[in-house]
């Protein structure tokens, strides 16, 4: 029986501290600052960014979402079972039995405790590279994040979340989770350049 209650818990106060403002610093030592640039050139650099295309809608971009963690749960699930890694018990919490008794960031959590107590084997991930756990891992949650505003976001920040768990089932040994989420990345570029092309062809 997993922690799952305290792995929530630690989850809200990480949130919390995340969304403190930082704390003003003074430096002590020597430092330097770096000429600006011309006034011109700083205007070109402070206007509005371009648009990038966006051809999905927020129901579908959730869609995605939501199929893009469902998957790296199961990816989640089968590399421990299949290693045998062990989990923590508690009485108090319910087994582990199938994929979606974690949620993707419970996974992600409870994956990196497990590294960090060091029992995750180096020789299980794709070339040992245990020391690339944590930011392969994390790089599908912050992208996620960003996808929570409720606004439509590019095509291109969707196609990165699908890539980054591209990554994790790939240093997961996942050869399946890696056509699955390939196919996916696929299907979205074209259901994209259809939207494209058809909304082209209207104007």
């Amino acid at each position: 029986m997993i922690y799952l209650k305290r792995i929530r818990i630690h989850l809200t106060r990480t949130f919390q501290e995340q969304q403190k403002p930082p704390q003003n610093e003074n430096f002590e030592e020597p430092y330097q600052l770096l000429m600006q640039p011309p006034a011109g050139c700083t205007m070109m650099l402070r206007r509005d960014p371009p648009h990038l295309p966006t051809n999905l809608c927020l129901n579908e971009q959730e869609a995605i979402i939501s199929r893009l963690y469902d998957r790296l749960s199961q990816c989640m699930f089968d590399f421990v079972a299949t290693n045998q890694i062990p989990l923590p018990l508690d009485p108090r919490e319910r087994l582990i039995q199938r994929p979606s008794d974690c949620d993707w960031i419970e996974w992600v959590h409870l994956l990196k405790q497990l590294a960090i107590k060091g029992r995750i084997p180096a020789h299980v991930l794709h070339h040992d590279e245990i020391n690339q756990l944590f930011a392969v891992l994390e790089s599908p949650l912050q992208l996620g994040r960003i996808a929570q505003s409720k606004v439509p976001r590019d095509d291109r920040t969707i196609l990165q979340m699908v890539f980054a768990g591209i990554q994790v089932a790939r240093l997961l040994q996942d050869s399946m989770g890696v056509d699955y989420l390939d196919m996916l990345y696929t299907g979205i570029e074209n259901v994209c350049r259809e939207k494209r092309a058809l909304s082209e062809s209207r104007s």
